[in-house]
């Protein structure tokens, strides 16, 4: 009887996939409600963790299934049979990082018997809508999915979000690459957060703002959405496409939100060749065979798909790269070494105090990203999070590292009680806007820098920053605030006065330039630094560092005074824009800088190095600036001893990526207009408001 049972067992199995059908999981969809409240937000509830789940993926399945697809298929290694050469480039990098065989050889010793059944509800989530809807699949054989195709997504989104790809990208063109290579240049990208005690709070309420910086369109632009679960999961926040957990905002007890960390997560490696045996490389005194694997990267053209082969390598640091000019580089960073980040996310959502918390931080699977958090409990809390390397001294980590020595080859981490960090401070509040974990609070609670591990470069990449400095600028430590205060801080939209930003312009006072600019000088020198719409001096500013940028002269790594000669040529640039597109340099900053989303234009309020960032290209044709980033889902929460008392979100672009969906710009205003949307954990108040309660295949 037990081999009959088990032969009919394998029978229904094979009949579940013959016909397309989960044999995982199991979630009946009947048992999850959507309600979808009046800005379109899908509020998800549930009985257990794998329904969430399941919804999870339901819901941004119809607000984003292509781009759910195009994370997928970019885990898979097959994102050029859709996207063409620009796929099959993301698809080399896949290839080369080898989180496929990552994810096979720890998925058994590191994901936990209950994520792995949540992910497997997610994962039917989305193989039961590409069932429902099969004309949206642009996969031809992605589905069905399965929990290792999500896991291998981590890893690879993480690697490429903090610049890893650039630096591949780098290494392959030769650029900056050599035996004498000077340091690596790390791709960075800003976010701002709070977190207020109650006694400095004016209404005596716990503060918690969260503000990431990020793209405003695709796989890095947030997803806002509320999930609650008899099983734990009570959450309101947003995820980045294709995640199966939110990533920041609150539960009722407790919220955090996260800032990117520039410390020295990428090393870099000059392989040592031999000189007569090809593809062998000195380590330790022996020679080592690097490990082949070739790629068959599929490619879509005019004339159909067709198949690429390229070669990559593996050494003893990770992957290994040929660059055009002969040379083999590696490089090792901790976000493709585990796999555990989602699974972090997952405890971190499930946490219901500050203990839980700490203790979902020191499952040690988040290899980066800052966390400010807050709490009903008035605990304050800010950490330097992430996986830092145990290096040796004696080296120079943030540069091109010898590859031929177990001397830097790390392999061990920072254990999380010597990660910079500072609990409910006296001064009463703790904050990140990217700058140095060190002076994350009042000035009079700044940590010590000698009490870390200086081979981390927690504060080689970056000290102060315009918007730390103006932080301390407009908040003086010691001063009670409201509500409205913070976001005005937030929402702060001036230049600081001690920064290179700044002293490229006061040092127009003494630069010898040409009489037609003098009206654009003229209008510079007496800018209060403030991106005030109505002004044409935000505008010539922002094309005047547009200029030194053009010219090789990049305000944000240099403190000393820019040449004369690139000052003129900035110059120059910004008045020819400004000529060439509008014929006048008095051009209002509203009506440059702007933000579209389909049909509707708003004014894009913020510049660079603001509190209020915002980042974007000039148009080629229009002359405009288009907002590209900068604040996206921001979150404003207040806690007392009784938990979640208000909740304002906004997120500018809609709570869908459907050009068709009510849904696809509905928010572009108030966000314009710097105003939000309450929200609500009531489920009697969520469904008062709703546009539409369902449940999935319907």
């Amino acid at each position: 009887m037990p081999y009959l049972h088990f032969m009919k067992r394998v029978y229904t199995i094979l009949i579940l996939l013959l016909f397309g059908i989960n044999a995982f999981g199991q979630v009946d969809p009947e048992n999850i409600s959507i309600v979808r409240d009046e800005w379109g937000v899908p509020h998800i509830y549930t009985q257990t963790d794998a329904e969430a789940a399941y919804a999870i993926a339901w819901v941004q399945a119809e607000d984003n299934f292509k781009m759910l697809q195009q994370i997928l298929l970019f885990g898979r290694g097959e994102l050029g049979t859709v996207l063409g050469k620009k796929g099959a480039q993301a698809d080399f990098f896949a290839g080369l990082l080898g989180m496929d065989e990552l994810v096979d050889s720890l998925m058994a010793k590191d994901v936990s018997p209950a994520f792995k059944t949540y992910l497997e509800g997610f994962c039917q989530g989305l193989n039961d809508f590409a069932k429902k809807y099969p004309e949206e699949v642009i996969g031809k054989n992605l589905f069905p999915v399965y929990p290792k195709d999500v896991l291998v997504t981590y890893p690879l989104k993480i690697a490429d979000f903090i610049g890893l790809s650039k630096i591949v990208g780098d290494i392959i063109e030769g650029k900056k690459w050599d035996e004498e290579s000077s340091k690596v240049n790390f791709v960075k990208k800003g976010s701002n957060a709070f977190a207020f005690q109650q006694k400095m709070t004016k209404n005596g309420k716990t503060y918690l703002v969260g503000n990431p910086h990020v793209a405003l369109e695709g796989p890095e632009s947030f997803y806002e959405l509320q999930v609650n679960s008899e099983e734990g999961i009570q959450f309101h926040g947003a995820l980045f496409p294709g995640a199966v957990t939110p990533q920041v905002g609150t539960t009722p007890n407790l919220g955090w939100s996260h800032t990117n960390n520039y410390y020295d997560h990428t090393d870099v490696y000059l392989l040592k060749m031999h000189p007569t045996k090809k593809g062998f490389y000195e380590f330790d005194g022996e020679w080592l065979s690097l490990v082949e694997k070739e790629l068959k990267l599929r490619v879509k053209t005019k004339a159909g798909i067709i198949s690429v082969k390229r070669t990559v390598y593996r050494s003893v640091y990770g992957p290994t790269i040929e660059s055009k000019d002969g040379n083999f580089f590696a490089v090792r960073m901790a976000p493709i070494l585990g796999i555990k980040s989602a699974e972090q996310w997952y405890k971190m959502v499930k946490a219901q105090n500050l203990v839980e918390f700490k203790e979902a931080l020191q499952f040690n699977g988040l290899p980066y990203f800052n966390i400010t958090y807050a709490d009903k409990s008035d605990n304050v809390f800010y950490i330097f999070n992430g996986l830092f390397p145990e290096r040796k001294a004696g080296y120079d980590w943030t540069g091109l590292l010898p590859g031929n020595t177990s001397e830097t080859l790390w392999t061990t981490y920072v254990p999380f009680n010597k990660r910079p960090q500072i609990e409910n401070p006296a001064c009463g509040f703790v904050y990140n806007v990217n700058h140095s974990p060190f002076k994350c609070t009042g000035p009079s609670n700044w940590l010590n820098p000698d009490d870390y591990d200086p081979n981390v470069n927690y504060n080689g990449l970056t000290d102060d920053l315009p918007r730390s400095l103006r932080f301390r600028e407009i908040y003086q430590e010691g001063t009670k605030l409201s509500m409205e205060q913070l976001k005005a801080i937030k929402y702060d939209v001036t230049l600081p006065k001690t920064d290179p930003t700044t002293a490229a312009i006061r040092q127009l006072r003494n630069t010898t330039i040409d009489d037609k600019y003098q009206v654009m000088v003229d209008t510079l020198l007496a800018w209060n630094y403030k991106a005030n719409p109505m002004s044409s001096a935000p505008t010539i500013a922002y094309l005047y560092f547009e200029g030194l940028k053009k010219n090789d002269w990049d305000l944000r790594k240099r403190t000393e005074e820019v040449p004369e000669e690139k000052v003129k040529q900035a110059l120059k640039f910004a008045y020819n824009h400004l000529m060439k597109y509008f014929e006048t340099v008095d051009v209002p900053y509203s009506d440059f800088a702007v933000f579209k989303r389909g049909e509707k234009v708003i004014h894009a309020y913020g510049i660079r190095g603001t509190l209020g960032a915002r980042w974007g290209k000039l148009s080629e044709k229009d002359g405009k600036f288009y907002a590209t980033g900068g604040d996206n889902f921001m979150f404003f929460a207040q806690y007392d001893e009784t938990g979640l008392v208000t909740l304002e979100t906004i997120v500018p672009n809609g709570s869908s990526n459907e050009t068709d969906s009510e849904y696809y710009n509905n928010q572009l205003e108030l966000y314009g207009a710097k105003k939000t949307k309450v929200m609500s954990f009531d489920e009697n108040i969520v469904k008062k408001n709703a546009s539409r309660i369902y449940s999935p295949l319907d």
